[in-house]
């Protein structure tokens, strides 16, 4: 068993996946002081069953994947950066969360093909292509729901015939759905690949500070996509 850094996430990563996260809470950007100086440096990622990203106090699988940092830019208010998963792992015991979360695991075997799980794997193509149609469909309704307009007739000027034309236009559409800020989208920042910083460096230098609270894709980090 070893004990490693963990970051809890609302979403699976699996093996030779791309974690794209935004790094702000101060104990995430703790555990990266300590393992940037690490070569690689790494972290587990496990799933989280019941609660949010931020804060803590939520319920965590057992069966995770460790991410390898690739690059990271801490030029911004938080902390970019760009892992891989690489490995499956079992956590055997959770260690304090102080600091930050970390856990005693255990390295996975790579699952060996058999043609016995040929049903299996059938099922699971099924219940993938299921959720990529409902996905497809749920975007669909939320994009006509954003582009739905009412209309509305304003009201002819006092003092004028109802029959008379009103000088304005007769009817005017109002948008119902208000649009997003050019920032609201980490993913729409560019961002830079920088070299790790040397031992004695903090992620955090720079323009950049951290802030906690959020659950938005975090968390003490968010994920991008």
């Amino acid at each position: 068993m070893t004990a490693i850094p963990m970051f809890p996430l609302g979403s699976v990563l699996l093996p030779h996946m791309p974690l794209p996260l935004r790094v702000f809470e101060p104990r995430y950007l703790a555990m990266l002081r300590d393992i940037l100086p690490d070569e690689p440096a790494e972290f587990g990622v496990t799933l989280i069953e019941r609660g949010q990203e931020v804060g803590g106090g939520d319920v965590r699988t057992d069966i995770g994947t460790v991410a390898q940092v690739g690059s990271l830019d801490t030029s911004g208010e938080a902390v970019l950066l760009i892992a891989q998963g690489v490995r499956r792992i079992r956590v055997d015991r959770w260690l304090e969360d102080a600091p930050y979360p970390r856990a005693e695991v255990t390295d996975l075997e790579e699952p060996a093909w058999s043609d016995d799980l040929s049903p299996l794997l059938a099922r699971a193509d099924q219940l993938v292509r299921r959720v990529l149609k409902l996905a497809e469909e749920a975007g669909r309704s939320s994009a006509g729901r954003r582009t739905s307009c009412s209309t509305t007739t304003p009201r002819p000027p006092r003092g004028s015939s109802r029959r008379s034309r009103p000088s304005v236009p007769s009817t005017s559409s109002t948008c119902c759905a208000r649009p997003r800020s050019s920032g609201s989208c980490p993913a729409r920042s560019t961002w830079s690949r920088t070299r790790r910083p040397s031992t004695a460096s903090d992620p955090r230098s720079g323009p950049m500070r951290a802030r906690a609270g959020d659950p938005g894709a975090e968390v003490g980090a968010g994920s991008v996509a």
